[in-house]
Order: structure tokens, then sequence, then C-alpha cells
């Protein structure tokens, strides 16, 4: 019966201290996904346009859904891309903060505090503003209006509609506004006229004015005013050089009434007072 007990004992002990293998469990693997990154390659401000130099493309391996996804580029070409916000150097670039060259956004980047955008819609006959203005360069904005002398001399009608008259000598040039610039250029669709490629009306020039001066242009009629622009002639100290005329260029560019007409002569105004008596 001893045996027994003290064979009982060490198969008791035994089982006792026996060790139960722990069930490890597999760590998940996640679905992973390449992406394409730019690093910048020194410290970016903000409104920086961007160069080659300036960023470096990066393939990198990322976990799918993970916040590392919204860096993915998808196929972007930075070049001349422009920054909303400063990134530090090593910094990924993230997609949000680029605007893409030629849109309203990335020109509005680079307006002058106060100033706005104001787009001028070509006709045909001034597509050849193309060729000679580019982003960057200024053009003159001048008004043609027909100045018109009826029979009765104490008289005169001035207006801003396009003169359709066989005698030239009564259309004028006023100088409005000189070298603004051209922040963007936008060529209308090209299309083959007998082997020829023709520009179709509607290009555009965005250009930069300050406030005072697109109300100067709406108060002129909008549409109705035949609104000129012509290249920038600038002199040695990079103003405009406006030549006109002599009468025309008397008139300065400033902020004065567009049009003036001399006073009523005093003989109509005495014949103006003795119908109303």
């Amino acid at each position: 019966m001893i045996v027994v007990g003290i064979l009982g004992l060490f198969f008791y002990f035994n089982q006792s201290h026996t060790v139960v293998p722990q069930q490890v469990s597999q760590p998940e693997i996640k679905p992973q996904q390449t992406i394409s990154v730019a690093v910048a390659v020194r410290d970016l401000e903000a409104t920086t346009v961007l160069r080659a130099e300036d960023f470096q493309i990066k393939t990198v391996a990322v976990d799918v859904g993970s916040t590392d996804s919204q860096f993915n580029l998808v196929g972007k070409t930075l070049d001349r891309w422009a920054l909303k916000s400063a990134v530090p150097a090593g910094s990924w670039i993230m997609p949000t903060l680029l605007v893409e060259p030629g849109s309203n956004d990335y020109l509005s980047l680079f307006l002058k505090p106060g100033n706005i955008l104001y787009t001028f819609e070509l006709k045909k006959p001034d597509n050849y503003l193309l060729d000679n203005i580019k982003a960057g360069q200024g053009v003159d904005i001048y008004l043609s209006y027909r100045r018109v002398y009826p029979k009765q001399e104490e008289t005169l009608e001035i207006s801003a509609e396009q003169s359709r008259e066989k005698n030239l000598q009564h259309n004028r040039l006023k100088p409005l506004m000189g070298n603004k610039r051209v922040l963007a250029i936008r060529p209308a669709k090209t299309v083959n006229n007998n082997g020829v490629k023709v520009v179709e009306k509607g290009s555009q020039l965005v250009v930069e004015l300050q406030d005072r001066e697109v109300k100067m242009l709406k108060g002129l009629g909008g549409d109705l005013a035949n609104v000129l622009l012509f290249p920038t002639t600038a002199s040695q100290d990079g103003q405009s050089d406006i030549a006109l005329p002599v009468m025309e260029a008397a008139w300065p560019v400033s902020n004065d009434m567009i049009f003036n007409a001399p006073a009523a002569p005093e003989t109509l105004v005495t014949k103006i007072n003795e119908l109303r008596g």
C-alpha cells in the first residue's frame, strides 16, 4: 500500500508540472500597395513653383487604406506646379498642396495684394497677340471711340461704340491703362482651314488688374465698349511708353473722368433758358 501511495504521489506531481503549450496567434498580414511620393530636397516656401531639382520621386510600399496613401501622386508631373503651403526638407509633398499651372487658383497665388484676375476674350483679328505676348509680359489697354461733330457747332457728341464711318478722322483712341501684367494665355481651338491652321475666336488673356480698373472697364458698358489690347512698348525705366497723336497725347492715364466734354456754349445756354421761360 505504501508503494502504491508513493507511485500515486509521483504521478500526481509529474502531471501537475506538465507545461501546456500556449497557442501563439499569427500576426495579421495587411495588404499593401506601392505608391509614388515626392520628397522635398530642400525647404520649400509657399507659392514655390516646383522644378526638378526641388524634389525626388520615390516608390514606397504602404498599407492599403493607411494615411500614407494620401501622398500618392497618381501619375502627376510636378514640374512647374505651385505649392499652397510650405514643405520642410525631407517631407513628403501632399498632392492637395499642389496647384496646377494655368488654373485660376494657380494665378491667384501670384497676385499682388488687392489685385484681381480679369479675363479678356479675344476676337479673331486680335489673335496676333498670341504670337507677340508671353505670360509675365504687359499689355496696354485702350478705348476706341468715335468723336462726332454734328452740324450744330455748339454741341459735341461722344460715343464709345465702334465707328463704321468711312471718314476715319472721327475715330479716336484713349489710353486707359499701361503695362498690365499678363498672367496666362489660353488659346482657343486650332482648326484646319484649307490646309492652314487657324486659331478660332475665343482665345483668352488673363490680366492682373486693380479693383478700380475693373470698375472703369465695366463703366464703359461692358461688351458694348470697343476695348483694344496692344503689346506694351516699355521705355528704359520699364514704364509703358504710350505714343498717341497730339490731341490724345494730352489725355493722361489717370483716375479722372474718361470723357470730359466741354461746357455748353453761352449762346446755347441762353436759348435753353428762353425756352424754359
